[in-house]
């Protein structure tokens, strides 16, 4: 297989993406407060934005999740007890999930045991039936509408709490 490398510029150019900073995840996150924001404005003008604002607020929530992510990881800022406060009041709480909790079930118990039956996050998963066949009108009720309509509601914030199964 032929590889070709890339110019000097171009990679001097991918370089600086990895450089961290303090200000990015300051911006990121001040994006989705704003998508919030903006989502809760619009859903109280009329129900019919109900839809596409559960699809916004939930988007960044999942976004907040990503900036935990990054910060457990000491990947999010330059200074990283700055991205721990970051990580911590600034997205994790919002998502119902505490600082120590998620660097306990991630960091510890989720990336050394990836994919074993050990992994908490793997072993969530598996529970619920994901990985099982369904039919897609299955599927669809299983980890679609029985989300929306609040059915796994306390066993999701078990696994949020480290409180599920073996998750600690």
């Amino acid at each position: 297989m032929y590889h070709k490398k890339f110019d000097k510029e171009i990679l001097l150019k991918i370089k600086e993406l990895y450089r961290y900073d303090n200000w990015h995840a300051v911006l990121a996150i001040l994006y989705d407060y704003l998508i919030i924001i903006f989502s809760i404005f619009l859903s109280e003008q009329s129900y019919w934005f109900l839809p596409l604002t559960i699809l916004l607020i939930g988007s960044r929530q999942r976004a907040l999740a990503t900036i935990l992510h990054e910060a457990s990881h000491s990947a999010l800022t330059k200074n990283k007890k700055f991205g721990q406060i970051l990580g911590t009041y600034f997205s994790g709480y919002l998502i119902f999930q505490s600082w120590n909790s998620y660097c306990v079930s991630h960091v510890k118990n989720h990336h050394p045991k990836l994919g074993t039956d050990s992994d908490p996050d793997y072993k969530y998963y598996k529970d619920s039936g994901i990985f099982q066949t369904y039919s897609r009108i299955e599927f669809f009720w299983r980890f679609c509408v029985s989300q929306i309509l609040c059915l796994k509601l306390f066993r999701n914030f078990k696994y949020l709490r480290g409180l599920g199964s073996k998750i600690i």
